[in-house]
């Protein structure tokens, strides 16, 4: 979309709410969307601002390694993302550990998708 004066809108991103994934019933793996499709530079670049790092440099999949051996993933062409709970983290404090993981993202997104609009 162009917007008058021939600059570019920036593109609105969000993540849908968290919810347990149906894959695991420890409370480990957690999933949402992200709608608006941001690009992989964009994304990751969100993600190692904010100390995580790159662990699977694939066009169709992204995974980060938090220092505390949680890991975020990123199927790009759906959307879908995971975040997985190290397995050491007390199985009572794994909702509230995936939670503040999805709100550093989160707060991420919102950051990088505001600098970009004020450029």
């Amino acid at each position: 979309m162009s917007r008058p004066g021939g600059a570019e809108r920036a593109e609105a991103f969000r993540l849908t709410p968290l919810v347990p994934d149906t894959g695991c019933g420890r409370s480990r793996h957690w999933a949402c969307h992200i709608e608006g499709r941001p690009d992989v530079a964009t994304l990751a670049g969100c993600l190692e601002a904010n100390g995580l790092h790159r662990r699977c440099d694939h066009p169709a999949l992204g995974v980060f390694r938090h220092s505390r051996g949680h890991e975020i993933a990123w199927v790009t062409a759906t959307g879908r993302i995971q975040i997985r709970v190290d397995i050491e983290v007390p199985r009572s404090e794994r909702p509230a550990t995936a939670a503040r993981l999805y709100r550093s993202l989160a707060g991420a997104l919102a950051s990088k998708q505001s600098a970009r609009s004020n450029t």
